[in-house]
């Protein structure tokens, strides 16, 4: 369904739509005017054939366009082309050999995309990110989506990007980073017994998706802005101060910290997390704990309702000469 025209001069072949819907599959359509196909020696064997796409629609259906044989590029990424929905608008330059059995490998093509008001439940499985504007951009080595949102409320800047070969399909990777404070832990269902965190610090990530979505995400922080109390211990941070975070967790229905490290003025803990299915923190068990210079120790953690947490000492040292008094 369009207009445009067609020519031919010397050995070139040319056309043009000046306005005209593509179809995408079940009864969608994107506007293609302004894409031209072209042939530069009709005369060659096989011709090059050079197809220079502009369309405009809903993210779903422009992805459609681009997903077909040979490039099959949401495919290639583990990705269906509904993993998000937005309005949308491309530019993609595709060079090819016009022959029969067309291969990924015999294409060469560059895609710029721009994705507004972005919503999407898929991109990190299980977590609703929703953007003002995100860029795709794709050619014949890697997808990559980047750009400002915010994950489950929690704002963050990352860039997306997912192996286009065959050896990667499937597997994906985001890095970035993201605001860190008591929203952002609860967000991702790791609730601390309140005031434990105040203001807000700034976060580096790094998150792995398997075929399977599964979901790995590494984080690190030097804690400035973030004001941190654990009365139990007699221990504080003030938000200026700096230290290192680094944990690691699979992301779930219920959080799993497989490795969690913490150090900053007076306080340094290594160790694991456990939670209960709710998301609740159930036990910290802590290979090493030092606390000022009175404590160095294996301990576990567990929270008590309306109290202070129960710490057990499985054994370590504990100087009461330098205790706080």
């Amino acid at each position: 369904d369009g207009a445009g025209r067609a020519t031919i001069h010397n050995r070139e072949f040319v056309i043009e739509i000046e306005k005209g819907w593509v179809p995408s599959g079940e009864g969608k359509r994107v506007n293609g005017a302004g894409s031209v196909f072209r042939v530069s020696d009709i005369r060659q064997k096989p011709p090059q054939g050079a197809l220079s796409i502009v369309a405009r629609g809903q993210l779903e259906s422009v992805l459609s366009v681009i997903d077909h044989p040979p490039l099959q590029l949401m495919e290639r990424a583990g990705r269906t082309t509904d993993f998000a929905t937005a309005d949308t608008r491309v530019k993609a330059d595709i060079s090819m050999p016009l022959k029969d059995g067309l291969e990924f490998e015999d294409v060469d093509f560059d895609v710029l995309a721009t994705a507004r008001l972005v919503e999407s439940s898929e991109i990190v499985p299980g977590r609703r990110l929703e953007s003002e504007e995100l860029q795709l951009v794709a050619n014949p080595d890697e997808l990559q989506i980047r750009g400002d949102g915010a994950l489950d409320g929690v704002p963050f800047d990352a860039e997306w990007r997912a192996g286009l070969g065959q050896s990667a399909v499937g597997t994906s990777s985001a890095t970035g980073d993201v605001a860190l404070s008591e929203q952002t832990l609860s967000a991702f269902g790791v609730d601390l017994p309140p005031q434990t965190l105040r203001g807000e610090g700034t976060a580096s990530y790094e998150l792995a998706i398997g075929p399977d979505d599964a979901a790995t995400q590494k984080l690190s922080s030097d804690l400035r802005g973030l004001g941190i109390s654990i009365p139990a211990l007699g221990w504080n941070k003030s938000p200026s101060a700096s230290g290192g975070l680094d944990f690691s967790m699979e992301l779930g229905g219920a959080p799993d910290v497989r490795q969690l490290d913490f150090s900053a003025p007076g306080l340094a803990f290594s160790g694991d997390v456990d939670f209960g299915e709710s998301g609740q923190l159930a036990q910290l068990r802590l290979d090493r704990l030092r606390v000022g210079q009175w404590l160095d120790a294996t301990a576990r953690i567990r929270p008590r309702p309306g109290g202070a947490p129960n710490i057990s000492l499985v054994g370590g040292q504990m100087d009461l000469r330098a205790l706080p008094s």
